[in-house]
């Protein structure tokens, strides 16, 4: 039975819209995963199986060509067919998850050149249960390949007739065997080196295969914690290269787990940080995705500070984390932005400012701070009038840090109205650090107090604080005052304002 040219027409249709999204966002973004979800939707719908033909210049299905009318197909076509792929055979039983591993492998020809074709580097990312023809080949399923051709391996007990998968599952070739050979690799010299590359690639290959990705993460760790920028330059590369060949995302994601974990332990976690952002673009994908599943704050911070470090690399990622549904996500994107800053990171801050969530633009207040360029002033200066009064608290404290004199105004025009006391005491704090005459005359107003008062103690001890820091002869009028007072607290406050302002005019 040969599936309905519509449902087969619009499957290849969303797998090309998918694939032509990865170009600019990560395969992990909630758009590319929202097209991968209608490819798994439309999969359940198939009766029957088609074949897929490629060409530089398009695909056909079951021979009849695919309408491009957005250039999606042209792409796809040529990704398939400079990978070599002749022919891809879908079935009802092929999962979105194979097709997201198709597009993956795709966009990463060094794995494709590396394995040695497209099937061998899909068997790498986990298998998949598309029938595929490479060029001069016949089709034949991307599953999981487990036998692999062994030879002895020093140090290891594994014998010459048995394949290096069966010595593994034996447990005679330990995940510590790759650790020892990449502790040699490191410290050999170029006739070392050379000599050890293939044993090492061939465990490699061996544990990959058989899911030890404990003792691949180990070795890479060993290896790119070797790497240093003022070392020769041919070391460096070798090094560089056999991490690149070691590396798997399921390697890359045990290293990024194993640095939330190591998140406490300053000296580790900086090793980790070190490593994962010279093993590259796994990585940062691998931090990234920890980074919004993460609730552990000591973690949160480890793969912020990781994804800084990744700088340019890591962009991608963090652009795609502003885009997600969930809150918490998207805070941890402005965290790094923050740290990051630049134009770029201004830009999207500027945009996180209008987020739904008041935690996210109380986020955005804090990496609008660590920025304190004029243009980041000028957007906290409209944030004072946030409906929330958590967000109009922290961009009150972030005018005073900065001392912008432009927020006198707008913060005395907030004093006029606000009716939140946590909020009241953060403007008149922030007069306070601002130190302008201007505020005076406003401020004195929070000081009086009496029977009917609905002036708050709490605020009225700030307002006398912040005249003692402003300093100006009316202030301390308002203060020699209140010096007098009944009552004990303002009396006491009063008095610790006035010989602030002394010694700070002396």
């Amino acid at each position: 039975m040969t599936a309905a040219p519509d449902t087969a027409t619009m499957v290849v249709l969303e797998i090309a819209k998918a694939y032509n999204l990865t170009g600019t966002y990560p395969l992990r973004h909630p758009t590319v995963q929202d097209v991968l979800r209608q490819v798994g939707r439309l999969l359940d719908a198939l009766p029957g199986p088609f074949t897929l033909e490629t060409s530089d210049s398009g695909l056909r299905i079951d021979g009849m060509v695919v309408e491009d009318h957005q250039g999606h197909i042209r792409e796809l076509g040529r990704a398939l067919h400079h990978a070599g792929v002749t022919v891809v055979r879908l079935t009802p039983d092929v999962r979105s998850t194979d097709a997201e591993r198709l597009l993956a492998v795709l966009r990463d020809e060094r794995a494709i050149a590396r394995a040695g074709g497209i099937v061998p580097a899909l068997q790498e990312v986990g298998g998949s249960i598309l029938e595929i023809a490479e060029r001069g080949q016949a089709l034949r399923t991307a599953g999981v390949q487990h036998a692999v051709a062994a030879e002895a391996i020093p140090g290891s007990v594994a014998r010459s007739e048995d394949s290096m998968f069966d010595a593994i599952r034996r447990r005679e070739v330990e995940a510590g065997d790759i650790v020892k050979l990449a502790e040699a690799y490191a410290r050999g010299d170029a006739s070392g080196r050379a000599a050890l590359a293939p044993k090492l690639k061939e465990v490699g290959t061996a544990l990959r295969q058989a899911g030890e990705a404990q003792g691949l993460a180990q070795a890479v760790a060993v290896l790119a914690g070797r790497i240093e920028d003022d070392m020769d330059p041919a070391v460096r590369e070798s090094l560089y290269a056999m991490v690149v060949e070691l590396t798997t995302p399921q390697v890359a994601r045990r290293l990024a787990v194993e640095l939330g974990q190591s998140a406490r332990d300053e000296e580790r976690r900086d090793q980790l940080i070190r490593v994962l952002t010279r093993i590259g673009v796994d990585a940062a994908h691998a931090v990234a995705e920890a980074l919004g599943e993460t609730e552990d704050r000591p973690a949160r911070r480890a793969y912020i500070d990781a994804l800084v470090k990744f700088g340019r690399m890591g962009m991608p990622l963090v652009e795609g984390m502003l885009a997600d549904p969930r809150w918490f996500v998207v805070r941890n994107a402005v965290m790094v932005l923050g740290e990051v800053g630049g134009p770029q990171a201004l830009a999207h801050l500027t945009a996180t400012l209008a987020h739904g969530d008041s935690r996210v633009r109380r986020e955005t207040v804090t990496a609008l701070t660590k920025l304190g360029s004029p243009d980041a002033e000028r957007l906290l200066l409209g944030v004072l009038d946030d409906p929330h009064p958590d967000v109009r608290s922290a961009a009150t404290l972030a005018v005073s840090v900065l001392k912008v004199d432009r927020a006198v105004k707008p913060l005395l025009e907030r004093l006029s109205v606000e009716d939140n006391e946590d909020a009241q005491i953060e403007i008149i704090r922030a007069l306070g650090r601002i130190g302008d005459a201007v505020a005076v005359p406003a401020i004195e107003k929070f000081t009086s107090g009496g029977l009917f008062s609905r002036t708050p103690v709490r605020v009225r001890l700030e307002a006398l604080r912040s005249l003692g820091a402003i300093g100006t002869p009316h202030a301390l009028q308002v203060l020699e005052r209140a010096a007098n007072a009944r009552n004990s607290q303002i009396r006491e406050t009063a008095r610790a304002a006035l010989r602030a302002a002394e010694a700070a005019r002396t």
